[in-house]
This record gives structure tokens, sequence and C-alpha cells, in this order.
């Protein structure tokens, strides 16, 4: 009995030994754990200070709706930017002097999205197409959608399609145009290229569209705007006129965001090559190149 007694009190004694090192060992663990998380949240990285500098200076983060419709474009004097506007609707109008075609200039954009990519869009012009011409009236009338998205697709792409009743020919043209545009940073590079045909189908032009646009801040965008218009069509129907073969333009552009509105600024050159009288023994092609300068304001509703 006493042999048992001492085995029984050992087994108590080694047993206790047993709870107090493992009591012990809990808080050197929860110290352990508590040493391995602080090592861990010093290895997550951080945001850096610029970083969140360029967070803030999005006009995203800025909440401004002018800074947004610059940011996308919009407020370019003549490429189409493929993405649809943040609001209900959009408009912009500018006006000038036109050197290369000898008289005032305004151009206009007013567009109504009815859906999250598809928005209906009207465009005016004014100004002489050709030399010596008296001054023009033009209206554009269309639709452009957006189907591709930078966010997810890594680029914004769009379609867009006008009924231009009387374009820079004088003729009425129905056009197609594929948009795109990509952002990298602070810089934005904007695209157009777009096909016109006459219901007939014997009148054609073709334009390109390019323009680079860079974001100084979040409310002020500085850019080149591009635009290079051919005439491909020869129709007899022009005998004794003046046609317009080419329209090539190149304007520095400045955009600045006050809340909703958008002030802009253009100046640039412009050169138009035209022939005529058609079809004549005194046909002959002539160019005249001047300086286009441009100032508006738009605003998004």
């Amino acid at each position: 009995m006493r042999v048992k007694t001492v085995k029984a009190r050992s087994s108590k004694t080694w047993l206790a030994a047993a709870l107090a090192v493992g009591s012990a060992s809990v808080p050197v663990l929860a110290a352990n754990g508590d040493a391995e998380a602080a090592a861990a949240r010093t290895l997550v990285p951080t945001r850096s200070g610029t970083e969140d500098a360029a967070k803030i200076a999005t006009p995203a983060a800025a909440g401004s709706p002018g800074a947004a419709a610059g940011e996308q474009g919009l407020s370019l004097p003549v490429t189409v930017a493929p993405r649809a506007q943040e609001g209900t609707a959009f408009g912009i109008v500018r006006a000038g002097y036109d050197a290369a075609a000898r008289g005032a200039a305004a151009r206009g954009t007013l567009e109504g999205r009815i859906l999250r990519s598809l928005a209906l869009r009207v465009e005016y012009e004014h100004g002489a197409s050709v030399p010596e011409a008296s001054a023009d009236d033009r209206v554009r009338i269309g639709a452009r959608l957006s189907f591709l998205e930078q966010s997810s697709d890594g680029i914004d792409a769009g379609v867009a399609l006008f009924y231009d009743p009387k374009d820079f020919r004088s003729e009425g043209n129905v056009i197609f145009g594929l948009l795109a545009a990509r952002r990298f940073g602070r810089l934005g590079l904007f695209g157009n290229a777009l096909v016109g045909s006459d219901p007939e189908g014997d009148d054609q032009t073709l334009e390109l569209r390019l323009s680079p646009l860079y974001q100084v801040t979040a409310n002020l965008q500085v850019g080149v705007d591009g635009r290079a218009r051919h005439n491909l069509s020869s129709d007899e129907k022009r005998a004794g006129t003046v046609t317009t073969d080419w329209d090539l333009q190149a304007l520095p552009t400045v955009s600045y965001a006050l809340g909703r509105f958008v002030l802009v600024a253009d100046a640039g050159v412009r050169m138009l090559t035209t022939t005529g009288p058609f079809g004549s023994p005194s046909q002959q092609t002539h160019t005249d190149v001047g300086v286009v300068t441009l100032g508006g304001l738009g605003g998004v509703f």
C-alpha cells in the first residue's frame, strides 16, 4: 500500500509539474505570437506619400465633374473621346478666327447620355469651308457607343455614327468612326479614324484625328489636337466648283475645370488645299495656311 501511495503521489506530482509547465508556456506562446504578428505587420507595404498625393490629384478624387470631363478628353476641340460623359449631358462651345479660311469660326458640341455607354451627339461648325467663300453653317447629328474601358480591358474604345447634311465639301455624308484612348499616368492618347460617304456612294472622305493630352493638375489639361481630312471623290457634278482636297490642322489646347464647368483655349495652324474650278481648263490647286484661335466654355450637367 505504501508503494501505491508513493506512485499515486508521484503521478500527481508529475501531473502538477506538467500543468505548471503548460501554463507557463501559454504566455510565452502568446508573446511569441504577438511578436510574429508585429513582425508581419512591419512586412506589409504601406502606400507612400507620393501615391496618396497622386490619388488626391486625380479628377475622381477631386470630385469635380469638369475635371473628369477634361481628363476623359471631352473638351478636345476636334478629337472625339470614346467614353461617355459622367453626367446626363455635356456641352461645349468655342468661337474665334480662322485665318486659313479668312473668317470667323465657331464650334459647338452637345451630348446627352441615354445609357451608361451610349450618348446622342450634335455638332455644330460655323466658318468658311474654303477661302473666299461666304460663312457657312454645318450641323452633324449622330451617336457614339463605348464598348471597352481601360479599367477592365486595358483601353477605352468605341464607335460613332453621324450624318452630316453639309460637310466640309458642302455635300451630305454618312460617317462611321472608330474611337480609342488610353492613359499612361498623367498622359492620355486619343485617336479617331472616320470614313464618310454620301448616300449615292460616289463621294468618300477619310479623316484621322490624334491628340496627346497631359494632366498638369487635377483641373488643368494641356495638349495638341490634330486632324487630317482628305476628299477621295471626283464626282462630275462638281464641274465648275472649287473642291476641298485636304484640311489639316494642329491645335495646341488648354482646358481648366471650375466645378462642373470647363474653360478652353486653342491656338494653332490650319492648312486648306483646294482645287477648282473643277474640270475646267483653268483648274488650279491652291493651298492656304493660317492661324486658328478659339476660346470657349463647356459644362457637365
